[in-house]
């Protein structure tokens, strides 16, 4: 809704470890979106659980983490003394960008809230705020976390988190065995977290065909290292970090464009032969929609052996044109022979023949 100040967005603060979904469904009217609060744990396990669920919940609404891990709090507020826990310690930045990483990667698509000891009590030199502050207002502002959560936005932004869905499914494998590991993927990026101290993760990707461009970004710095691997895959895919921190990486998709024409919407589903044909080294591919369905255009071999993946996808009615560049999934180039591709929609398949020469 427009910020005017004529209409406000409302929710409900819950208590920790609870969502307002708990309490109100989502067809309470006056629910605008869903609040949840994951509170104050170093590698707690609501910031996800929650963010899961709320995402799944029918008719939809946005869900945020609204009270996270606060930095420079004590863990579970178990301050020095307290008998519940002899072992107190303070919240680190990587415990905040974990929480936020893992709320917004499960279904917190809303975004993140920061807090800070010293700040949400607005503890002052003459008037210090309960939970043990060590630095008034002014300071814990300037805490690390602060201007990490900046470098979450970028990120976030960047990749458009907005259109993301959550894929916990596609963790096949990690080390250690008790992390959390969250994926989630939008039509051009695929997303994963890695908590500090993950040495591995191994990743089914199903339809989502890595093209091979890896961008690992620290989250602590916003600094981004690209690498290009030699394949093309949905996996499995073993991905192991660059060093024992938390580390963001970021995949993009390895399906070839197919752009939509603003022709008139055709009367027959069809597909066109490749041009040019014979070819070398790469073709145009034209097909026609009728209505809005769901496509798939493969590549296969003369033995019938899947060669590549080139739309997977829901489109709108329309005519569509893109390239096959004689690249195989696994990215290298496919041997001169006859190739056969293979139109799929929601109304029936259609395939044509066409020859490669090297």
């Amino acid at each position: 809704r427009e910020a005017s100040g004529g209409v406000h967005l409302m929710t409900v603060h819950p208590k920790g470890w609870s969502s307002s979904f708990d309490y109100f469904d989502n067809h309470t009217d006056w629910i605008d979106f869903h609040m949840y609060q994951s509170s104050h744990l170093a590698d707690g396990d609501y910031t996800f659980i929650a963010a899961e669920a709320g995402y799944r919940r029918m008719p939809a609404k946005p869900v945020l983490n609204g009270e996270a891990a606060y930095e420079d709090i004590y863990h579970n507020l178990w301050e020095p003394g307290d008998s519940r826990e002899v072992a107190s310690f303070r919240i680190r930045p990587e415990h905040v960008r974990q929480a936020n990483y893992e709320s917004i990667l499960s279904g917190a698509l809303v975004g993140m809230t920061y807090g800070a000891n010293g700040v949400w009590q607005w503890s002052t030199t003459e008037y210090s705020g309960s939970h043990s502050p060590r630095v008034p207002v002014g300071q814990a502002i300037s805490f690390p976390g602060s201007s990490q959560s900046t470098i979450l936005k970028r990120i976030m932004t960047t990749y458009n988190w907005h259109s993301m869905t959550p894929h916990p499914q596609y963790v096949v494998a990690k080390t250690p065995g008790t992390r959390y590991i969250p994926v989630a993927h939008n039509k051009k990026h695929l997303i994963v977290f890695f908590p500090k101290g993950t040495s591995s993760v191994v990743l089914n990707t199903g339809d989502f065909v890595i093209d091979g461009t890896y961008t690992w970004i620290n989250p602590a710095t916003g600094e981004e290292t690209r690498t290009s691997e030699p394949s093309y895959g949905r996996g499995p895919l073993v991905l192991n970090p660059p060093d024992s921190g938390d580390w963001v990486l970021a995949l993009a998709r390895g399906e070839a464009d197919f752009f939509r024409s603003a022709s008139p919407v055709p009367e027959q589903v069809s597909l066109d032969q490749n041009v040019p044909n014979p070819f070398n080294p790469a073709t145009s591919i034209r097909y026609h929609l009728t209505a809005l369905s769901r496509v798939r255009l493969t590549i296969y071999n003369a033995s019938g052996e899947f060669v590549r993946l080139l739309v997977n996808d829901v489109q709108l009615p329309g005519t569509y044109s893109g390239w096959w560049n004689g690249l195989t999934t696994a990215g290298r180039q496919a041997p001169s022979g006859v190739y056969f591709y293979q139109l799929e929609t929601d109304r029936g398949r259609e395939g044509k023949k066409m020859l490669l020469v090297r």
